[in-house]
């Protein structure tokens, strides 16, 4: 049986991960080459018109994957296939990025810890089927 508490960290914990993309992607969205100076410390000059446009639609699906985890949050059951979803493209993005560490070398710190951050949400992801697994059983 699942115990009320259980889903309310589950909710707090998803929300304070959720925090992450939000401020990261949001910062660099408003700010572009020089939010990636700021935020990973580096300092690219001045980017092309268009890599600086890319940049910037990047940072802002970031974000807006902070905005859905939230939202997805509010019901976890009802909304599953959501959460679901943005567990799984950031464990892809993580396993892409690692995949980019082998081909090109290690990157900043900074991006390492993004990069352990999306590996985190497979234990989300584990975290959610479990709360799934539990509020089918008390039904």
């Amino acid at each position: 049986m699942l115990k009320l508490s259980e889903l309310l960290w589950f909710q707090r914990v998803s929300r304070g991960y959720a925090c992450v993309p939000l401020v990261l992607g949001s910062t660099i969205a408003l700010t572009g080459g020089a939010g990636l100076d700021l935020v990973f410390g580096l300092d690219l000059g001045e980017l092309d018109p268009s890599l600086e446009s890319a940049v910037r639609f990047l940072a802002a699906n970031f974000a807006a994957m902070g905005v859905v985890l939230v939202w997805g949050t509010g019901d976890v059951l009802a909304r599953r296939a959501v959460l679901r979803i943005c567990f799984a493209a950031l464990l892809v993005g993580a396993a892409l990025r690692l995949m980019a560490i082998a081909l090109h070398g290690v990157p900043s710190m900074m991006t390492l810890v993004v990069i352990g951050g999306e590996l985190s949400a497979g234990g989300l992801w584990l975290w959610h089927a479990r709360i799934l697994r539990r509020l089918r059983q008390s039904t």
